[in-house]
């Protein structure tokens, strides 16, 4: 029996990854002029790239490996603002804005999320803000494994199964506040195979990290998980924002 993945996010703040290259985002200091401008803009920062793991989860434990690389030319930051920008519409316009790093360190996945590093930045920009970052906390079940961002891993077995994945933490925040603006449950997403992740075969498995950059058959699997999950969870955002 192939295994089974679950996300160990909190319900609905789970997003996953990928999709065609975005083009560069306007700097930090115009996005965030107009955002002030506009009551209805989201305001965006992600910090999921560049780094990439290529897991193998082995039958025993001294099967198991990790190797990271980088694939900074995936863009994939910039694509996940794309498409949170496709799926929000002209309703709620997003801006990128570059977040201070001294501000999104310490943030976590948390139900409460947040630290007044961050909320005071936010208040700064002054528009609502979707935070992305990647988290370590999609598990592979029957394991004690994690995965962690963007990835592909290997369960070894008597049939071997391939996954690309990316796992992220979102959150919304209050612009006037900084506060945390809770999601909707995403009970598709619990009761459903998990939208981070997605199965392939063997000869997506590079040969090296090292080639995983210039593998362009991994970076479109992994470019179609984001483009879905986005658009799924773009839905929720909206609904969030509206609420509000």
């Amino acid at each position: 029996m192939s295994p089974q993945y679950r996300n160990g996010l909190l319900p609905g703040l789970a997003l996953t990854a990928l999709a065609c290259l975005a083009t560069a985002p306007a700097s930090a200091e115009t996005s965030a002029a107009a955002a002030r401008a506009d009551g209805h803009s989201v305001c965006v920062s992600s910090s999921v790239g560049p780094r990439f793991e290529v897991k193998t989860v082995g039958i025993m434990v001294f099967g198991n490996d990790l190797k990271t690389t980088t694939v900074a030319g995936w863009n994939i930051d910039g694509l996940i603002v794309q498409r949170l920008s496709a799926g929000l519409g002209s309703h709620f316009p997003v801006r990128r804005v570059s977040l201070p790093a001294a501000a999104t360190k310490n943030t976590s996945p948390g139900w409460f999320g947040g630290n007044e590093e961050l909320k005071a930045a936010i208040k700064k920009v002054g528009c609502r803000f979707v935070v992305i970052g990647k988290s370590g906390r999609g598990e592979l079940t029957g394991t004690n494994q994690v995965i962690e961002g963007l990835g592909i891993v290997k369960h070894d077995g008597i049939l071997d199964t391939y996954n690309v994945y990316a796992v992220f933490w979102l959150q919304l925040f209050d612009g006037s506040t900084g506060e945390l603006i809770r999601l909707p449950i995403d009970f598709g997403d619990i009761l459903s195979e998990p939208s981070w992740m997605h199965r392939i075969d063997k000869t997506y498995w590079p040969s090296s990290p090292a080639a995983v950059a210039g593998n362009a058959k991994l970076r479109d699997a992994v470019r179609n998980v984001v483009t879905k999950s986005v658009a799924r969870y773009s839905a929720l955002i909206a609904k969030a924002m509206t609420e509000h």
